[in-house]
């Protein structure tokens, strides 16, 4: 049967044979968060998208007016700057 490394373990034995103390083993768990945090943001974002097709399925005309909308105020604020 083969013995589970576990990384931490691994990055902290590593980590104190250079006399680096913990950082190795708080670098990882960061770079660990970072790709749990990375992956709820892309969850959040698929359902971001389909929200919005869902609403612009459902009210296609009110989408089309409130992008005219922006587009003309956009516009007008760019044209008064020059």
């Amino acid at each position: 049967m083969m013995k589970m490394i576990n990384p931490i373990d691994g990055t902290n034995r590593l980590a104190a044979s250079l006399g680096l103390g913990s950082s190795a083993s708080a670098s990882y768990r960061e770079h660990s968060e970072a790709g749990s945090r990375a992956a709820e943001l892309r969850r959040l974002a698929e359902q971001a998208k389909d929200s919005a097709g869902e609403f612009i399925g459902k009210h296609p005309a009110l989408t089309l007016a409130a992008a005219v909308s922006v587009g003309v105020i956009a516009g007008w604020l760019i044209k008064r700057r020059k």
